[in-house]
């Protein structure tokens, strides 16, 4: 996997939540965005990276979030990415 630019990560969040049509986005297409993720914000033997916790009431009081924004909702406990022109989606795994 390639380190990407925070845009350039955004850009890829967008697409892919875009692409599948604003549905939950699982298998393979999340495991290599969370790939991009991991490789591009931080190093797991090294760092670590705490998304904002809030709940969805918080969530939705965000006033024009920008495209790419994830944050860990704890009313659904799942992460949720924001598309400009769709809103908010979950990010499910299924395991």
């Amino acid at each position: 996997m390639a380190v990407l630019t925070r845009t350039a990560l955004a850009a890829k969040i967008n697409n892919v939540i875009t692409s599948n049509n604003n549905k939950n986005v699982t298998g393979a297409i999340l495991n290599d965005l969370l790939q991009d993720i991991k490789d591009s914000l931080f190093n797991l033997s090294t760092d670590n990276i705490i998304a904002q916790n809030m709940t969805t009431t918080q969530r939705n009081a965000i006033v024009s979030p920008a495209g790419g924004t994830i944050i860990y909702n704890t009313t659904t406990n799942t992460f949720d990415g924001y598309t400009i022109g769709i809103g908010w989606t979950s990010l499910l795994i299924n395991a």
